[in-house]
């Protein structure tokens, strides 16, 4: 059962929204700053199965997106499925610990669509065709048949919002709820007014920013507000956050914490025990808020039942604890002021701005390994010139804490203090960010760029070889993988499908699903990432190797047995 065929993998950029051919955001200043890491956790990135489905598109060409299944370890029976397809946010989303935790918690699988095959779903029939037979697919090779038929909780980054909100406007009665991540709200959808919705904002976003006042940095509620118009006629469950410095690409900590929150909050709430019809959301056993951080007068959060004043038709949550959880997370000083931590330039050049209010892109220093990258966090030290308010003003910024360089997406490990590698991954181009919590003066701040990692072609050829890999029982203890190059540089891999995880070279397997379908693939990625200094050596091609994980034989012997 073993795979034969070295497969060469195309080294592209995965299409990234409206972003698409934008180096985004490095930016240069005087000021120095240190930086501290924060590293990507792996050890949440296993998917078991995965299927791939050709279709054709709304122009009438062909495609094929891949879908990945991650089922909690211990899960019996689905009750539901978190759908995601991949924009910018939703790789981290998707891979994220907690969120993972909460769906462990409450039996929900997760897939994600690598790339995406409808980013806004503007032909159901077509698009929802495309979402059924994946979903057939992978119930038929996980052994999961549910998953065919399980309800849905689909989250949206950006532009993939408007998949999720149609979603659930194309099919509410199998919508749990709709996570819309940074996306505009839709409030002309007529059948997806009862499906509830968790919509998270972004505070300053990187869109368009050289149009912003950053001297005031006055706050925007406006979102909360139109919440409160139109639940005051429809009184839809529809819930909000927006966290105090916030942007467009990046899903903080807290932000999934929140999105944790809600998935343990929706599923008992929506889900009848025994399975079957959803289950209607009561309204009046949540509790409302006024989120109109700016409005002094605004109203705290209560029981919806009871509520008055501005609370009334305020934002709705499933409870008590998420309410105040909200409240508290954005009852802070949205009035300080503003600071931008930034990437230095290699030669300490301030890059230009372009029209889209992203800056122009700068390449890292390579170290003496030829391989990882150098970054320096800085502070921007005065608004660019072509900003429309306060160009050329100075700006500060704090003198406490440190500015965080993290993973946001792709092929990318943050390896220490400004240093960033590439790794072999399911995505190839990445997004990483830098962030400074702020303090009592300046607001938290965030700005993402995108760090492609090309194929190097200069210096001399090396071929990678991977030996076949036999087929494991259940249970095998760790591998040794060994693949080599015969230019003697060590060899990345990257885990593609199967329960499996690897780290270096050893490949350690993961607990499988208590109903999985054996046998079930394993699929690993290699590469020799080469130098792109002297003596430089060329990076290879991506070869990848299959095998199956086989049952037990006591398993077999005893299925095979009759039963008394």
């Amino acid at each position: 059962m073993k795979s034969e065929m070295i497969k060469t993998v195309s080294m592209r950029l995965v299409p990234i929204s409206s972003v698409v051919a934008l180096a985004i955001l490095l930016a240069a200043a005087p000021a120095s700053a240190s930086s501290e890491p924060v590293v990507r956790n792996t050890r949440c990135s296993e998917f078991q199965f995965m299927a791939s489905v050709p279709f054709t598109d709304a122009k009438g060409k062909p495609q094929t997106t891949t879908a990945y299944l991650w089922i909690p370890e211990k899960c019996r029976t689905i009750r539901g499925i978190v759908l995601a397809q991949q924009n910018v946010a939703e790789q981290g989303f998707a891979e994220n610990a907690a969120i993972r935790q909460a769906c462990r918690d409450t039996d929900m699988a997760m897939v994600w669509f690598n790339p995406f095959f409808a980013p806004t779903f503007e032909h159901p029939d077509q698009d929802g065709a495309v979402l059924q037979k994946a979903l057939d697919e992978l119930a038929t090779v996980s052994g999961y048949a549910e998953i065919a038929s399980a309800p849905w909780l689909p989250f949206g980054h950006s532009t993939i919002g408007f998949f999720t909100q149609r979603l659930a406007n194309w099919k509410p009665e199998r919508c749990l709820a709709q996570i819309v991540f940074k996306c505009m709200m839709d409030f002309t959808l007529p059948n997806n007014r009862q499906v509830p919705l968790f919509e998270l904002g972004s505070n300053f976003t990187e869109w368009g920013q050289q149009k912003k006042d950053w001297t005031k940095n006055a706050p925007n509620f406006w979102e909360p507000t139109a919440i409160g118009k139109d639940r005051a006629t429809t009184h839809r469950p529809m819930s909000f956050l927006l966290e105090n410095g916030s942007s467009h690409f990046v899903m903080t900590d807290a932000e999934a914490d929140m999105i944790a929150m809600y998935v343990r909050k929706v599923v008992p709430a929506r889900l009848p025990a025994a399975g079957g019809v959803l289950k209607p959301v009561d309204i009046d056993s949540g509790w409302v808020v006024d989120l109109d951080m700016s409005n002094p007068r605004r109203s705290p959060a209560q029981p919806a039942k009871s509520a008055t004043d501005s609370a009334k038709n305020g934002v709705w949550f499933f409870d008590k604890e998420m309410a105040m959880a909200v409240e508290t997370l954005m009852n802070v000083n949205w009035t300080r002021k503003t600071q931008i931590p930034v990437i230095l330039r290699n030669d300490g050049a301030i890059p230009a701005v372009q029209d889209s209010g992203l800056f122009e892109g700068v390449a890292p220093v390579v170290g003496e390994d030829g391989v990882t990258f150098t970054l320096k966090p800085a502070f921007l030290d005065r608004i660019p010139t072509n900003f429309t308010t306060g160009a050329g003003q100075a700006l500060g910024h704090s003198d406490k804490g440190k500015i965080q360089i993290a993973w946001l997406s792709g092929n990318a490990m943050v390896t220490g203090t400004g240093t960033i590698r590439p790794i072999v991954d399911r995505l190839w181009g990445s997004m990483i960010y830098v962030r400074h919590p702020g303090d009592d003066e300046y607001r938290p701040s965030i700005q993402p760029f995108n760090l492609g990692f090309p194929s190097n072609k200069t210096g001399k050829p090396q071929t990678l070889t991977f030996p076949e890999i036999p087929d494991q029982a259940a249970g095998t203890t760790p591998l040794e993988l060994k693949a080599v190059t015969d230019a003697g540089l060590p060899v990345e891999y990257c885990v593609i499908v199967g329960p499996a995880r690897v780290s270096g070279k050893t490949l350690t397997f993961t607990d499988i699903p208590p109903r999985s379908r054996f046998p079930i693939k394993v699929t690993i990625r290699a590469i020799q990432f080469g130098r792109s200094i002297e003596p430089a050596v060329q990076s290879t091609r991506m070869v990848e190797r299959s095998f199956m994980i086989t049952p037990r034989v006591a398993t077999v012997i005893a299925e095979a047995l009759p039963k008394e």
